[in-house]
């Protein structure tokens, strides 16, 4: 599915963002650990496989699920923790995050915070579902 799926995103992605680095949303070890795979990094790695960069510029904290939130509580990322990679160096001005799916857009938004706390300007976003 991965690659179908990327293949559709890459579609998108060439008529609005075309030349902009992606920037995979990292997932909670605890999804790794209990499911043996990255759905988001498997997109990511398709997509370079076609030619397009891929940074992996954040690592996430924590294993809290989102799922067990409601929505304010998401919207408050209480279960978000994002940061940089240490060697991570962001030289750009425009990134787009990927992810699988959007609830409430609060993923997205803590790590946009943190790419543009790096100096990126502009943060757009793909994701494959809209929950």
């Amino acid at each position: 599915m991965a690659c179908w799926l990327s293949d559709k995103l890459l579609e998108i992605y060439s008529e609005n963002w075309a030349g902009i680095p992606i920037v995979p949303v990292p997932p909670r070890k605890a999804r790794i650990f209990y499911s043996g795979i990255d759905p988001v990094n498997e997109m990511a790695c398709w997509m370079e496989k076609k030619g397009i960069q891929v940074l992996r510029l954040l690592k996430r904290k924590g294993n809290q699920t989102q799922k067990s939130l409601n929505r304010d509580e998401r919207l408050q990322a209480l279960a978000l923790k994002y940061e940089l990679k240490s060697k991570a160096n962001s030289t750009y001005n425009e990134t787009v995050l990927l992810d699988d799916v959007s609830t409430t857009g609060a993923t997205l938004n803590a790590c946009a915070r943190v790419l543009k706390s790096a100096g990126v300007q502009r943060v757009y976003a793909l994701a494959v579902c809209k929950d």
